[in-house]
């Protein structure tokens, strides 16, 4: 019983930033704040758009917290809205609950969203939005996280925009 009660201190000791009780609990309270806010509002983005920056576990609370009164109120004054979404690094996904919130939200305003920009490395979130895109009424672009520019830009472009590209005598359409 002590060999195990001391391998589980030593795995607790080696997950600590370092050994002093007062840099444990800062440890701890970062990472309860980290907790706390799974989804964030991304700020300074055009009229008629919403972003979320989502980390962790998304659950049905923070859905309906955050994202379910943002699209709605999004929706009272545009007749269409675009969406910028972040899936960081450490997201891990949806609830139960909050893929329920997500999908009923989606359905009850199915003609509501004018585009979609998803922005992640994540192999297992790229594909299963591009799986979603085959079933949205909109279009829905990808963007890796070096790419958020570019997703910004993509969203507050009117649809049909054409980029060109000059390197030396050759242009890139």
């Amino acid at each position: 019983m002590a060999g195990v009660l001391n391998a589980h201190a030593a795995a607790l000791q080696h997950r600590r930033p370092n050994s002093t009780p007062a840099a444990w609990a800062i440890h701890r309270l970062r990472r309860f704040h980290a907790i706390a806010a799974m989804i964030q509002l991304i700020d300074n983005l055009p009229a008629g758009t919403l972003g979320f920056s989502c980390s962790g576990q998304i659950s049905g609370e923070d859905m309906q917290r955050l994202v379910i009164p943002q699209v709605e109120a999004a929706l009272l004054e545009h007749e269409r809205i675009k969406a910028l979404v972040v899936l960081q690094p450490d997201f891990e996904g949806l609830s139960l609950e909050a893929a329920w919130d997500d999908t009923n939200l989606g359905l009850r305003h199915w003609d509501g969203f004018e585009r979609l920009a998803v922005v992640t490395d994540l192999g297992w979130a790229r594909q299963a939005s591009r799986a979603l895109a085959l079933l949205l009424p909109y279009p829905v672009q990808q963007f890796n996280i070096t790419e958020i520019e570019s997703a910004r830009r993509w969203l507050s472009e009117a649809l049909g925009t054409v980029h060109l590209e000059r390197q030396g005598e050759v242009i890139t359409i």
